[in-house]
């Protein structure tokens, strides 16, 4: 008996795309928190963790659902980035600054006393399809060279594309400089964001 193949219907499809956006966060939802203290992982949905040493620190990021987290911590100091929702449960209390992550921005500030300088620029695009696996397949061939690509759900379609996260960390004696990709297929959008810390030693 032939196999009968039933079209991807616009209509499962859109099922599929809110199943997406379940997984993943909304972008008009995302905030940039800063914090000059550890954020407890615990609290978030973590999905990967990278550890790093440089010589001037400490370096932890944790891939927590299409968003992340950053503590670089060295002798006298810890600094934390955070993006995720802009009402994320239980998070602390006194972060330095926070901001939502909307057009293409830039920010600088001065941390710890003086010891950190911070700074990030990020900006969300919003793609078609074909631009969407596009990216997704130029940072796959980047994460099997110098990064760190977490794709969150498989899809049974076959063509349906995926949420990612991609992170690369490059660093120096007195720099680390962090890369950040997220993709939100539900909206077709992509969010890039890439922060730089210089320390004093």
């Amino acid at each position: 008996m032939a196999k009968c193949i039933i079209p991807h219907s616009n209509f499962t499809r859109g099922i599929e795309l809110k199943a997406l956006a379940r997984e993943t966060l909304k972008v008009n939802k995302l905030k940039l928190r800063l914090y000059e203290k550890p954020l407890h992982p615990e609290l978030f949905d973590v999905r990967r963790r990278i550890m790093e040493q440089s010589p001037a620190c400490g370096i932890d990021l944790w891939i927590t659902g299409c968003s992340h987290l950053i503590s670089l911590h060295g002798h006298k100091f810890c600094v934390t980035e955070f993006l995720g929702t802009a009402r994320q449960k239980q998070l602390p209390a006194g972060e330095i600054d926070s901001f939502r992550l909307k057009g293409t921005k830039y920010h600088s500030y001065s941390l710890a006393g003086g010891l950190v300088k911070y700074q990030t620029e990020f900006g969300i695009e919003s793609v078609s399809e074909n631009v969407y696996s596009y990216i997704a397949d130029e940072l796959k061939d980047s994460a099997a060279n110098n990064g760190n690509l977490f794709m969150y759900t498989n899809s049974e379609s076959g063509t349906l594309v995926r949420p990612f996260s991609y992170a690369s960390i490059w660093k120096t004696a007195d720099k680390v400089q962090l890369s950040v990709c997220h993709g939100y297929p539900a909206e077709m959008k992509v969010l890039r964001t890439l922060s730089l810390f210089e320390i004093q030693r």
